[in-house]
């Protein structure tokens, strides 16, 4: 098994972004590294909210702001999944 500090994944050459329209998941084609080797492919898969606020968090880097400030912003995602998966969203 890989060291998975090793490990990392990029956008997927050619591939596309897509939306479900029933489901409203977004999909995003990575392919999976190790050190600079290609391992394979997955597609990250987001439900609605998650996109929005990954969408926040990554303009938020772009604007400059911290990797603190990303760290909240991913907690608000993860707070965000737990009241989805709870029915509170």
């Amino acid at each position: 098994m890989h060291n998975l500090d090793q490990c990392h994944a990029s956008l997927r050459k050619g591939g596309t972004a897509t939306r479900d329209g029933h489901t409203g998941e977004i999909r995003v084609p990575l392919a999976v590294f190790f050190l600079d080797q290609q391992q394979g492919s997955l597609d990250l898969v987001l439900s609605g909210a998650e996109a929005a606020e990954f969408r926040a968090l990554i303009g938020s880097l772009l604007a400059g702001s911290s990797a603190a400030d990303g760290a909240l912003l991913s907690e608000r995602v993860a707070d965000a999944n737990r009241r989805s998966s709870d029915g509170g969203l």
